[in-house]
């Protein structure tokens, strides 16, 4: 998953993966669990939690550039 808590590592190395692969948005993740903020690309508003996927290979990646506590990470 790459869900950035205390650094950013993880969420870098999953856009690395999106990038390379090429996956393309498949949707976004909703959750009153998830922190109330958002990021803009642009001047407009993205979603906290994208999910990135492609067939071949058959792969989907969560992702988010919002930091989360851990006590509020979905599971």
């Amino acid at each position: 998953m790459g869900l950035p808590g205390y650094g950013l590592g993880i969420s870098i190395a999953v856009d690395q993966i999106t990038e390379q692969l090429e996956l393309e948005q498949y949707g976004a993740i909703q959750s009153d669990a998830l922190p109330p903020v958002a990021s803009s690309i642009a001047g407009r508003a993205q979603d906290t939690v994208c999910a990135y996927s492609e067939t071949n290979p058959d792969v989907l990646t969560p992702h988010s550039d919002v930091p989360m506590p851990e006590d509020r990470s979905p599971n």
